[in-house]
């Protein structure tokens, strides 16, 4: 659990201003971690990449990977 502290301040355009704290907790959920290995590609040039990924304890999703926008040959 993560616990943030959050100040919001009011500007008001008549008197002063006015401020609250508040205390926001935040339960993590499980999520997964990306291990990609830093390549350097030549242009024409071709390799394969092996991505690996780690999930969380009760991570049982699918995960997609997407590459929008990549050049094509």
């Amino acid at each position: 659990m993560l616990t943030f502290k959050v100040k919001v301040t009011g500007h008001p355009t008549k008197g002063g201003d006015a401020s609250n704290e508040l205390k926001i907790t935040v339960t993590q959920k499980d999520t997964f971690t990306l291990s990609v290995p830093s390549t350097t590609l030549k242009q024409g040039e071709t390799k394969t990449v092996s991505i690996s990924i780690q999930r969380d304890k009760d991570f049982d999703q699918d995960v997609t990977l997407k590459l929008p926008k990549c050049p094509t040959a």
